[in-house]
């Protein structure tokens, strides 16, 4: 305090107090010319002014470091479905083939079906419908369409039978199968055969070709040489049945025909002509076109019943197993088929009764030419009607 006491003088503490009542608002002048006086003059302060207007907004500070995560919200519910997209390309790899369908007859007491029936086999399996018995109807077959797209036949399309017991059986469409190779067929004459070949030397022929995967392929079908012609000579018939050793069949055909009596006497009041039944043959020749290597003794004779039966024995099955629309012989043997027969009393009254060579009598066989098949008709005799059996042969020989 002594320093302080040694500077304050009256001018000191007069502006002491000045800035004090500076700082709360009032002032005091000092008068005298700044020599000291006991006079202090007050001066009111001066009224606080309005405030200014807002000075515009300063820019933006920093952005501050990024909050934690806070916790997941529960998941929404689950939008409309959109729309369906286009469909894709089809493939180009094919599907698989197919399921074949076998439709067989059953006879009477196979298969459970006491009065027949049809059997449906598929893929192994077996479905069976029979015919209804003693008036009672038979097994209903009801089927049910398998849309394409579905995957009951890979996307396929077929049908579902449902038949015996309830059985189901499904049957799948095929695929469509891949394009076949194009082919061109061109003949041509000796004279023009194609330039810098000619493949058939000057006697013409065909020109094939095919276009398969690998590019187009040509090949050539000559016309044969002029032969001399004549059985066994270049270019006619060989001399003998039976080609290099190879079995070789030919075929034909045979009738014979019973002609009716005309009868001008009539009988007598009363009395009436004689019926008496007999039996009647007629000898049909059977000419060999290209002659066997030798005779055989092993002919038959192949009714229309032994043709139907099921199963067949006996010749028809092992020596004669055709028809008489196809007729077939084994190795070594001449069949002949009854056809078409026609008479007035019975069918089975007109049968072929003997196969004998044509040079031997009495013999049953052929020779290396033909045969003579002996027709017999039992009956009474025949008037104005006529009594008639066609049939076919073959014969086989290597």
């Amino acid at each position: 305090m002594s320093r302080i006491k040694k500077h304050l003088t009256p001018a000191t503490a007069i502006a002491f107090l000045a800035l004090v009542f500076a700082i709360s608002g009032g002032a005091f002048a000092a008068t005298g010319g700044g020599k000291a006086s006991n006079k202090l003059t007050a001066q009111t302060a001066k009224s606080k002014g309005a405030r200014g207007p807002r000075g515009p907004a300063g820019p933006a500070g920093p952005k501050g470091a990024t909050g934690a995560t806070g916790a997941t919200g529960a998941t929404g519910a689950t939008g409309p479905a959109g729309p369906a997209g286009p469909t894709g390309p089809a493939s180009s790899t094919p599907g698989p083939a197919g399921e074949s369908v076998l439709v067989s007859a059953l006879d009477e007491g196979q298969h459970g079906c006491n009065e027949g029936g049809t059997l449906f086999t598929v893929g192994g399996k077996e479905a069976t419908a029979c015919n209804g018995e003693n008036g009672a109807p038979g097994t209903s077959v009801t089927s049910t369409e398998i849309k394409v797209g579905e995957t009951a036949c890979n996307k396929v399309g077929g049908a579902e039978y449902t038949a015996f017991e309830g059985k189901k059986t499904t049957i799948c469409n095929g695929t469509d199968g891949t394009n076949g190779e194009s082919v061109r067929i061109e003949p041509f004459e000796g004279t023009h055969e194609p330039k810098g070949i000619s493949p058939c030397e000057a006697r013409g022929g065909t020109e094939v070709e095919s276009e398969p995967a690998k590019g187009k392929v040509k090949s050539y079908i000559c016309n044969g040489k002029n032969g001399s012609g004549g059985t066994g000579g270049p270019g006619g018939l060989p001399k003998t049945l039976g080609k290099k050793g190879e079995p070789e069949t030919e075929t034909g055909t045979f009738s014979a025909h019973f002609e009716g009596q005309a009868y001008t006497e009539e009988p007598e009041p009363g009395k009436t002509v004689a019926n008496e039944s007999g039996e009647y043959h007629y000898d049909s020749p059977i000419s060999f076109t290209i002659p066997l290597k030798e005779a055989t003794t092993k002919v038959y004779y192949i009714t229309l019943a032994q043709q139907n039966a099921v199963p067949r024995t006996g010749p028809a099955e092992t020596e004669c197993p055709g028809t008489t629309e196809k007729p077939t012989a084994a190795d070594g043997v001449l069949c002949l088929y009854q056809g078409v027969t026609k008479n007035g009393p019975a069918t089975e009254e007109l049968y072929v009764s003997y196969i004998q060579p044509p040079a031997v009598s009495g013999s049953q066989g052929a020779g290396t030419t033909g045969a003579i098949a002996i027709v017999a008709y039992e009956g009474p005799p025949l008037r104005s009607e006529q009594a008639s059996l066609f049939g076919t042969w073959a014969v086989t020989a290597e």
